[in-house]
């Protein structure tokens, strides 16, 4: 069993949410390489998420805390886009690097 981890990708595939529909796709958050039973899940940022200096976080969107062990490995990864800043604190001069990171799937 592969655990979830912060940056991992999640999506949706039932949910009892009005701000988070069937379908929609989230970002664990949290410390990079961080097990931990339960995490911060933003569905749906509004802008790429960000991976700095170890942290994974992003804004926009709905965020649910949910357990470690409700989210369904799929044995799929995808590689994604998170913004970095080279020089923190920055507020300018953002940066792009691609991460292969895993898919989970969960009912919320």
């Amino acid at each position: 069993m592969v655990n979830p981890k912060p940056g991992d990708l999640v999506y949706a595939i039932t949910t009892d949410d009005v701000l988070i529909k069937k379908g929609s796709c989230g970002v664990i958050e949290g410390e990079e390489g961080k097990i931990k039973k339960t995490y911060s899940v933003l569905f749906n940022p509004s802008t790429i998420p960000w991976w700095n200096k170890g942290f994974i976080n992003s804004s926009g969107g709905p965020s649910r805390f949910i357990k470690a062990n409700y989210m369904n490995d799929t044995k799929k990864s995808r590689l994604i886009n998170f913004q970095y800043f080279p020089g923190l604190p920055a507020t300018v001069a953002a940066r792009t690097k691609r991460k292969k990171v895993r898919v989970f799937e969960v009912d919320l």
